[in-house]
């Protein structure tokens, strides 16, 4: 990230979108202040925890990524080639659908602690883009709200994925893409709380560094994407409600 661009006139997107934000995110509008703003405009990824009402972790990153929305987006969606932590496995369920994907995830942790998983509805907001005349890119995901009932509700190939776990309370969030000239400012909010007795360096490194590891390379990850998201490629859904063209071969 390393170019900078006026902070006042970051200050300006967000203000201009807020209310926008408010009335689709779980978290509200985001609040950047001046000093924060300084350190994105001077190429820095900015990030900082806050504590919700119940006293779960609130993550909040961001930064400027020196490509197109549609870059990031497919950078950040695109399973195949942003990893995932090694602790982590996952399978797409079924029910899912373009834009709406319904997702287990089982975390594996080191003994004596017993492994994590839940199952998320992650969400395209077609509806903000729209809303917002293309200016907000934003998916977001929450936990199924039947909670462990929902693995009752699956079919026999999905209960056959299902490994042994403790569920999770909370695991919500969001990735927030918005053009800014020839770039992208982008911002993750994550609320993730592991549950139970867990070491804080386990709780940390599950929660905040995974997704801080994740932003720092989105802009190595947005580079390549022309390489790899080409028409063959499998098609990734925009929130303009069409697919994202894939790059022509360089």
């Amino acid at each position: 990230m390393g170019f900078t661009a006026q902070a006042t006139d970051l200050n300006e997107v967000l203000l201009s979108q807020a209310p926008k934000i408010a009335g689709h995110s779980q978290f509200g509008a985001p609040k950047l202040n001046s000093a924060s703003l300084e350190k994105i405009q001077g190429g820095e990824t900015f990030w900082s925890e806050s504590t919700g009402p119940s006293g779960e972790r609130i993550l909040l990153i961001s930064g400027l990524i020196q490509a197109s929305p549609a870059a990031v987006w497919v950078a950040i969606l695109d399973d195949a080639h942003n990893g995932l932590s090694e602790r982590i496995t996952e399978h797409q369920l079924s029910g899912s659908s373009p834009g709406k994907k319904r997702l287990y995830q089982h975390l594996s942790l080191p003994y004596p602690l017993a492994d994590r998983h839940w199952v998320l509805n992650i969400l395209t907001d077609i509806p903000l883009y729209k809303a917002s005349n293309g200016a907000i890119w934003r998916r977001a995901w929450d936990l199924d709200p039947l909670g462990e009932a929902v693995f009752e509700s699956l079919n026999a190939t999905d209960k056959a994925l299902i490994q042994k776990g403790v569920w999770t309370p909370k695991n919500q969030g969001e990735w927030l893409i918005l053009p800014v000239e020839e770039s992208s400012l982008v911002i993750y909010r994550g609320l993730f709380d592991i549950g139970g007795r867990v070491p804080e360096s386990i709780s940390q490194a599950v929660g905040s560094q995974s997704a801080l590891d994740l932003f720092n390379e989105l802009e190595v990850l947005a580079e390549k994407v022309p390489t790899h998201y080409t028409a063959q490629h499998a098609p990734i859904l925009a929130p303009t409600g069409q697919n994202i063209p894939g790059w022509k071969k360089q």
